[in-house]
């Protein structure tokens, strides 16, 4: 049973400003919002000290990489947005719009395949706050992930983008080694010499560009002049 004293507009006005108000009471959880799950230390030590003053003191993390701070008055809302703002934070992330951005650390990440953090950049500036004044029938999800390891579940998102190398064989350099380092270097077991020639079946290969990564330590690297990535 909700203890809200404030009236159904005014609770539904303040969680599209992104406050979310706390079951069983009269308080709201701020949700403040990061691009793709990075803060600066500032930031970080902004947010600390506005749920100490103004919350209960607990920053909670979301799946979805934003910050909620649990236990704000709803007299104390509109001077929390002004305090975190002197860092350039803001809250959101509600309702039925695009919803901020979910990145996977690809950029920093050994087997990242892609800049992870400026194409999730790109798309919360384009897409989040483009079309942050618009109306959806659903809220509208979007992930980025650095390679198909699917840390961030792309694949689950109404919008999902995954970073791949996809193999190309070059069968006229092949040297048809008996032993062939990419064969040996595959964890997924889908390159195999036949008839001479190595072969990958790219109907069951990864593209996480694993091969590559395995391969730098084996004295037959040359093999991989066989292999293009695209």
């Amino acid at each position: 049973m909700s203890a809200l004293t404030i009236s159904p507009e005014d609770e539904k006005r303040v969680k599209g400003m992104g406050f979310l108000n706390n079951r069983g009471t009269d308080l709201f959880s701020a949700r403040v919002l990061t691009t793709n799950g990075k803060v600066t230390a500032a930031q970080h030590r902004c947010m600390a000290d506005a749920a100490e003053k103004f919350g209960n003191g607990e920053l909670l993390y979301t799946t979805r990489l934003s910050v909620e701070i649990p236990g704000i008055p709803y007299d104390k809302i509109e001077e929390f947005q002004k305090f975190i703002a002197k860092e350039g934070l803001v809250t959101g992330g509600t309702g039925a719009k695009v919803r901020p951005v979910v990145s996977c650390k690809g950029t920093t990440c050994q087997y990242g395949l892609l800049d992870s953090y400026a194409v999730s950049e790109e798309i919360y500036r384009r897409f989040y706050e483009g079309y942050r004044e618009v109306a959806l029938p659903h809220k509208f999800k979007i992930a980025v992930g650095g390679c198909p390891n699917n840390c961030v579940k792309p694949d689950l998102n109404d919008v999902g983008i995954i970073g791949q190398r996809i193999p190309n064989v070059n069968a006229d350099v092949c040297k048809g080694c008996k032993k062939c380092a990419i064969e040996a270097a595959c964890p997924n077991k889908v390159a195999k010499v036949v008839d001479g020639k190595i072969q990958i079946d790219k109907n069951i290969c990864k593209t996480a560009a694993a091969v590559l990564e395995n391969v730098r330590s084996i004295p037959l690297r040359t093999a991989l002049t066989a292999i293009r990535y695209t």
